[in-house]
C-alpha cells in the first residue's frame, strides 16, 4: 500500500511543473487550515468561541457555605403556621413547631418544643400543648427561667387568643415544666396575628383583631414578675398572679382605625417596645412603625411598601440609644408588584428620621425574601433566602453597627456568603447567635406531602467542599447523579452530532471538489492533509445561528484544541490502514464526525460540572 502510494508520488513529481505543483498544494492546504483555525480561536472574529469565552476557564457554580457546616434537620411539622426558633433560658435552642394530626379521626396536632444545641445536635422533644382548633398565628418570648407561647386558635366561629408558660427545670433539662393554659382574649372577630416580647421588665403583647370594626392592631403589657411569681414582695403563686393580671388588661389601638391590618410584630426597646404592623394601601400594602415608649405612643413612622401581608420583609432592632436599626426588603414597584427586591440596612430615630439612609446589603443578584437579623456584640448578623443560584438558598452577613453620630455613617461587612447549599429550596431563616459569638440558622424545607422541615446550620462545624461539589453532583446520591448526568451528556452528544451533520457535509463536499482539483496527492501526506482540510472546514464553519451549523457548542480553547487532536489522531490511525481514494474520504467524515462529538461532549461536560 505505501509503496504504491510512493510510485504514485514519484510520477506526479517526475511530470513537466510536478515539483511546483505539489508545492502549491501543500502551500494551499497549510493556508486554509491556519485560515480556518485562526478564524475559529482568535479574539474578535464574530465566532462563539471569540464572542463567548475567554482563554480560561471560569467556574459558576454556586457559592459554597464556608463558614457554616451540614444542613441538620430538626423536625418534621405542619406548614403552617410556620416554626419560631429562640435562645432557650438554659442556652440552648429552642424550636417550637405545630405538629401534623397522627391519630386517624384527628383534625388537630399540638405544639412541640425541640431542643437544639449550639452545634445542630437535637437534644430531646416533648409535645407542650395539644390545641383544639386552628392555629392562626404564635409567638415565643423568652424570659430568665421560662418562655412564654402566644398563640390565636380559631374554635368553631370564635377565636381565642391563648398563652402557656414553659419553665426550665436545671434538675430535668429534658423535661420543662408546664404551667398556664391561660386564655388571655376570647373575641368572637377575627384574630389575624400575634405577637409577644420581653422588654425592661415588661411582657408586651400584640394582636391584630376586628372586634371594633375594620382589623386593628392592639398592644397590652403586664409586669414580668406574673409569670415569675416575684412582683417584689413575698414570692406568690405564678398561676394565680397569671390568672388575675391577665384577666382584665387595658389594650391601646395603635394603628388608624380607617384602615385595615394583617399582621404584627414587637421589638423590644429601652423604656418600651417598637410595634411593626402591615396595613392596607390603596395599590401596595405599607409596613408602619411606631415607638411605644413609657406608655405613650408616638406617632405612626412608613417605612416601605410591599406586595405581601406578613411582617417576613423587616426585622426592627432597637439598639441601647433608642435608635432603630432596620433590616428589611426594598425593590423597583412596576405597575403594582415589588421587582427584584434586594436586603437593605438602614438607621432611624424615634422620629422617624433617617439617619443612614438604607444601605444595600445585597446588590440585586437574586429575589432576596424574609430576612433575619439579630444584634451581636457590635455587630448585626443577619440571615435572608434568594434565588442567585436558581433555587431559594440561605444567606447571610455580619454587619458592624452603623455609627448614626458621624455624619455620613458607613456599612461595613464582616462576612458575607452563602449558609446553605441544598438540593432543595429554603425559606424563612431564623438568625441566632450565642454569647461565644456561635451564630446558628434554622430554616424551613418544603415536602411534597404538604408538610415542612425545619433544619437548621452552624457556624460552629463548617466543612470544606468535597468532590461532589467541584462535579456540580447531588450531595446526597453523588454516585446516581454521576452516572445519570453521564449517559444524560452521551445522548446529547450524539443528538447535537447529528444536528451538525449539515457542517460535516459541506466539510465533505469542499473537499472533494478539492480531491477533483487535485490539490491532494495520492500518499499518505496527502490523505492526512485531506483530513485535516476538513477539519478546517469544520472549523471555520463553526457559528451560531448558521443554517449549515445547527448546534455550535462554546467551548474554552484549551478543549476545543483537545477535541481536536483527539479526533486527528483518530483520523492518522484510519488513514494508516486505508487503501483507497473511497476509504479516504471515509475517514475523513468519520474524523469531522468524531471532531464535532467531542466537541459536544466536552461542552456538555463542563456546563453539568459548572464551568464556562
Amino acid at each position: 500500500m505505501l509503496a504504491n502510494r510512493l510510485k504514485a508520488s514519484k510520477k506526479c513529481l517526475q511530470r513537466p511543473g510536478g515539483y511546483r505543483v505539489a508545492c502549491f498544494r501543500i502551500t494551499l492546504v497549510t493556508l486554509c487550515l491556519v485560515y480556518g483555525i485562526l478564524s475559529a480561536s482568535a479574539c474578535g472574529s464574530g465566532t462563539a468561541y471569540a464572542a463567548s469565552q475567554s482563554l480560561v476557564l471560569h467556574s459558576n457554580l454556586p457559592p459554597w457555605p464556608e463558614e457554616f457546616g451540614e444542613p441538620q434537620t430538626i423536625t418534621r411539622a405542619a406548614r403552617w403556621p410556620g416554626y419560631k426558633g429562640v435562645i432557650g433560658p438554659d442556652s440552648t435552642i429552642w424550636c417550637i413547631t405545630l405538629s401534623t394530626p397522627d391519630l386517624p379521626g384527628k383534625s388537630h396536632g399540638a405544639f412541640v418544643l425541640t431542643r437544639i444545641d449550639k452545634d445542630m445536635t437535637v437534644l430531646a422533644a416533648m409535645e407542650i400543648q395539644p390545641v383544639q382548633g386552628d392555629v392562626v398565628s404564635f409567638d415565643v418570648a423568652v424570659l430568665d427561667d421560662c418562655a412564654l407561647l402566644f398563640w390565636a386558635e380559631k374554635r368553631g366561629d370564635d377565636y381565642c387568643i391563648l398563652l402557656k408558660q414553659i419553665r426550665f427545670q436545671p434538675q430535668q433539662p429534658e423535661s420543662p415544666a408546664l404551667s398556664g393554659t391561660w386564655t388571655f382574649s376570647a373575641v368572637a372577630s377575627s384574630v389575624q396575628d400575634v405577637a409577644v416580647t420581653v422588654s425592661g421588665g415588661q411582657v408586651f403583647f400584640g394582636w391584630v383583631d376586628q372586634e371594633e370594626g375594620r382589623p386593628g392592631a392592639f398592644i397590652t403589657h403586664v409586669e414580668e414578675g406574673v409569670f415569675t411569681g416575684d412582683l417584689g414582695g413575698e414570692p406568690a403563686d405564678p398561676e394565680s398572679l397569671a390568672n388575675s393580671a391577665l384577666s382584665n388588661l387595658p389594650k391601646v389601638r395603635i394603628s388608624d382605625p380607617d384602615t385595615s391590618v394583617t399582621s404584627i410584630s414587637l421589638a423590644p426597646a429601652p423604656d418600651g417596645v417598637w410595634a411593626a404592623w402591615v396595613q392596607s394601601g390603596q395599590i401596595l400594602n405599607r409596613i408602619m412603625l411606631s415607638p411605644y415608649l413609657d406608655g405613650q405612643l408616638k406617632p405612626a413612622i412608613q417605612l416601605m411598601q410591599t406586595g405581601a401581608t406578613g411582617l417576613q420583609g423587616i426585622r426592627p432592632l432597637i439598639t441601647g440609644d433608642g435608635l432603630c436599626h432596620s433590616v428589611f426588603t426594598r425593590g423597583r414597584i412596576h405597575q403594582g408588584t415589588v421587582r427584584r427586591p434586594t436586603v437593605v440596612y438602614g438607621v432611624l430615630d424615634s422620629d422617624g428620621n433617617w439617619l443612614m439612609e438604607p444601605v444595600n446589603i445585597t446588590q440585586g443578584e437574586g429575589e432576596a425574601s424574609a430576612p433575619s437579623a439579630v444584634l451581636a456584640n457590635g455587630s448585626i448578623a443577619i440571615a435572608w433566602s434568594d434565588n442567585r443560584s436558581g433555587k431559594f438558598q440561605i444567606h447571610h452577613a455580619l454587619a458592624k453597627l452603623a455609627d448614626a453620630t458621624v455624619q455620613d455613617p458607613q456599612v461595613t461587612l464582616l462576612s458575607y456568603g452563602a449558609a446553605t447549599l441544598s438540593t432543595k429550596e429554603c425559606f424563612f431563616p431564623e438568625m441566632l447567635v450565642f454569647d461565644d459569638g456561635t451564630r446558628a440558622v434554622l430554616y424551613e424545607v418544603y415536602l411534597a406531602e404538604g408538610d415542612m422541615l425545619v433544619q437548621g446550620v452552624s457556624s460552629l462545624n463548617p466543612v470544606e467542599p468535597g468532590w461532589a461539589y467541584y462535579l456540580g453532583l447531588d450531595f446526597e446520591r453523588p454516585l446516581q447523579d454521576g452516572l445519570f448526568k453521564l449517559v444524560t451528556a452521551l445522548s446529547a452528544s450524539l443528538l447535537f452530532t447529528l444536528l451538525a451533520l449539515p457542517s460535516l457535509a459541506v466539510g465533505v463536499g469542499l473537499t472533494l471538489v478539492s480531491d477533483k482539483l487535485n490539490i491532494f496527492s495520492a500518499t499518505t501526506a496527502g490523505a492526512n492533509l485531506r483530513s485535516l482540510f476538513l477539519f478546517g472546514v469544520v472549523f471555520l464553519m463553526k457559528k451560531p445561528g448558521a443554517w449549515y451549523y445547527s448546534y455550535a457548542p462554546v467551548l474554552p480553547h484549551g478543549l476545543s484544541w483537545l477535541s481536536f487532536w483527539l479526533a486527528s489522531l483518530a483520523v492518522i490511525c484510519l488513514d494508516i490502514h486505508s487503501v483507497s481514494h473511497k476509504k479516504d474520504i471515509l475517514s475523513s467524515v468519520l474524523s469531522g464526525a468524531l471532531y464535532i462529538f467531542f466537541d459536544n461532549l466536552f461542552c456538555t461536560v463542563v456546563k453539568g460540572v459548572g464551568l464556562v
